[in-house]
């Protein structure tokens, strides 16, 4: 029996491809995500992440994990319920960043273990990031215990070569689980150091033209993967996000 790691070294080896759920969306990196790759999806709030990240694992097939940190997992199933989605192979998380990143990080491994995950998404990035500074006396296990050393040093010393160790250490354990994850970030300079170490970055955008907000998507960056980096239409119906031409 391969363990979720081996299967990730095997998915990358055949270049396997993970679809996103997005229609429209695929044909932009090749059929889909490099299995096992970590994804930045950024844009200010509004544009459709949370949407986007939910749509990724509740209309596949996989098993996967939908962590928040800042939204209720109430107030996301009703979100999801509008689109008419019934979540099935789809384990769903509200995580107080208060209690600390080493904790956080603990829950994350166990609910990802638990469900057999194939498909991550951290909503977000930016809060997980943001909450570095503050030190929790939640009790956290071996493998969250590299994050409760950076809490210490963070909540004392913070310094952008901290938050890029950070950033680094949590992307590239992410990466070990064996999951095709989706890290949603708010645009934040914290964040930054995430564009460097993710394998691929997603940037939604809006603006306001007359009376009507336009979505726009562009695929910035996919390792191993020949991309369309233009800009195209996003729209939010009533089953969910669509990439245009």
């Amino acid at each position: 029996m391969l363990s979720g790691f081996s299967l990730l070294n095997l998915g990358r080896k055949l270049n396997m491809r993970v679809k996103s759920g997005i229609p429209g969306f695929d044909r932009l990196v090749q059929g889909g995500f490099p299995a096992g790759s970590c994804i930045l999806l950024k844009g200010d709030s509004g544009v459709g992440k949370t949407i986007f990240g939910l749509q990724f694992c509740i209309l596949s097939k996989d098993p996967a994990v939908f962590v928040s940190l800042n939204q209720s997992k109430e107030s996301l199933l009703e979100q999801a319920s509008q689109f008419g989605w019934k979540p099935k192979k789809f384990s769903l998380l509200y995580l107080d960043p208060k209690d600390g990143i080493g904790y956080v990080y603990e829950r994350i491994v166990r609910e990802i273990e638990r469900n057999k995950a194939k498909r991550f998404v951290l909503d977000s990035l930016s809060v997980f990031t943001s909450y570095a500074t503050v030190t929790s006396p939640k009790i956290t296990g071996p493998r969250g215990q590299v994050f409760k050393d950076l809490e210490a040093l963070l909540s004392t010393r913070p310094s952008p070569g901290l938050f890029r160790v950070l950033t680094d250490t949590f992307i590239n354990e992410i990466r070990k689980l064996g999951v095709t994850s989706i890290l949603i970030s708010e645009g934040l300079e914290s964040d930054r150091a995430a564009e460097f170490s993710c394998d691929g970055i997603i940037s939604l955008e809006a603006e306001v033209v007359g009376e009507r907000l336009e979505r726009t998507i562009r695929v910035v960056k996919m390792r191993k993967t020949k991309i369309d980096g233009g800009r195209h239409s996003l729209e939010i119906g009533k089953k969910g996000i669509k990439v245009g031409s």
